[in-house]
């Protein structure tokens, strides 16, 4: 078990002061990805946290819980966006492609070429989402899978 370690004064310094509700701070959420990172998604882990008052902890699992929920629907939303823009690019791709074959003995190459590259380029698009952007969203779902399955949240008060 791997341990991330948070050391803060006050419960208050744990959350984003701007909101209402408890919500975790952007440099806590930041610490404990860039620690995560170290972390192999098939070890379990344990977030201390340290601080020189006592803590409401029902609240701050709450926090986290949200926080994991919330980064799911993003996660969620960009793979869908991912999967509807591959789509649009492969059919526009298919499409100019197939315009261009089937016109090709009818129109100049200067047409030609630029329908087929058109079409390439769409294609080309895709391939870009598919190979940078579904990586990342792979890596990011590891991360929360792990948050939520495989990691225990302790506290700690030194006075």
């Amino acid at each position: 078990m791997k341990d991330i370690i948070i050391r803060a004064n006050c419960e208050s310094d744990l959350y984003n002061h701007y909101s209402g509700n408890p919500e975790l701070s952007t440099d806590l959420r930041e610490y404990i990805e860039l620690k995560q990172r170290r972390i192999s998604q098939h070890q379990d882990m344990r977030i201390i946290i340290v601080t020189k008052q006592p803590v409401d902890e029902e609240r701050m699992k709450q926090a986290f819980a949200d926080w994991n929920d919330e980064e799911w629907q993003l996660l969620k939303r960009e793979a869908r966006t991912n999967i509807t823009r591959q789509l649009w690019m492969f059919f526009l791709g298919a499409i100019f492609i197939a315009v261009s074959i089937s016109l090709e003995k009818f129109v100049d190459k200067v047409a030609f070429t630029i329908l087929s590259t058109i079409g390439a380029f769409a294609m080309w698009e895709m391939a870009g989402v598919w190979i940078i952007q579904n990586p990342r969203l792979r890596q990011r779902r590891r991360m929360l899978r792990q948050l939520r399955d495989r990691c225990t949240i302790e506290f700690h008060c030194k006075e």
